[in-house]
């Protein structure tokens, strides 16, 4: 009877802390109060906001806009996921009489890479959900990109979108790796840019009073 060989994975100390840290959100996560409703990806940096949905607070959204931490390969994949839906829903593939039979088939398709998506936004309800999606497309005839909005895409069967339940596992999947964002699963700041944001926050008031940031002291919002 022939052996089987056993395959042994050795990860390296940033791979093993890489787990950690995203284990460490995803208990954040577990029972969390919120939803994400809105999140845009730009230079790999990802701005949100979140609505709280019970308790103290509930129904307030809050969003962080001033976020300085590079996110994770996860995230940024999450986004790569719509790509495919923003080619489909502008038109893009019936334009080139390309009929598609699954969805999964085409996401590195070379129309597909055409497209960026750069963010999202939630809208409606458990039961009526929908999705906006904000991007670009590169046009060669100009060798540059144009914008690109969609309308609100509804997520279910009712809505006339064929893919509505591969979108809808999509944006699922984008909303999950956010909020294990803002739960601070990203990539940990070198030592030295850790101490300048740091030294980015005052605290006017002394004492245990929460200190602000540079754009809140400037803003007046505080």
């Amino acid at each position: 009877m022939a052996k089987t060989k056993k395959t042994i994975v050795s990860l390296s100390p940033d791979d093993m802390d890489r787990i950690q840290r995203r284990n460490n959100a995803m208990e954040l996560i577990r029972d969390k109060d919120y939803e994400i409703i809105k999140a845009d990806l730009k230079d790999d940096i990802c701005t949100f906001k979140y609505c709280i949905l019970e308790g103290v607070g509930a129904g307030r959204v809050h969003s962080v806009n001033d976020s300085i931490h590079i996110s994770e390969p996860q995230l940024r994949k999450a986004f790569e996921k719509f790509k495919v839906h923003m080619a489909v829903i502008s038109g893009a593939f019936a334009d080139s009489q390309i009929e598609i039979d699954d969805i999964d088939k085409f996401h590195e398709h070379d129309i597909t890479e055409l497209f960026t998506v750069t963010g999202f936004e939630v809208h409606g309800t458990e039961d009526d959900p929908k999705i906006k999606l904000v991007g670009n497309k590169y046009v060669s005839v100009s060798r540059g990109r144009i914008d690109i909005k969609t309308h609100k895409v509804p997520m279910d069967n009712l809505g006339g979108y064929q893919w509505y339940y591969e979108l809808k596992q999509a944006a699922d999947d984008a909303c999950m790796e956010v909020a294990l964002y803002k739960e601070g699963y990203y990539e940990p700041l070198p030592e030295d840019e850790e101490e300048d944001a740091d030294q980015t926050k005052m605290n006017l008031f002394g004492g245990d009073q929460p200190a602000i940031t540079d754009n809140e002291f400037e803003t007046g919002k505080v």
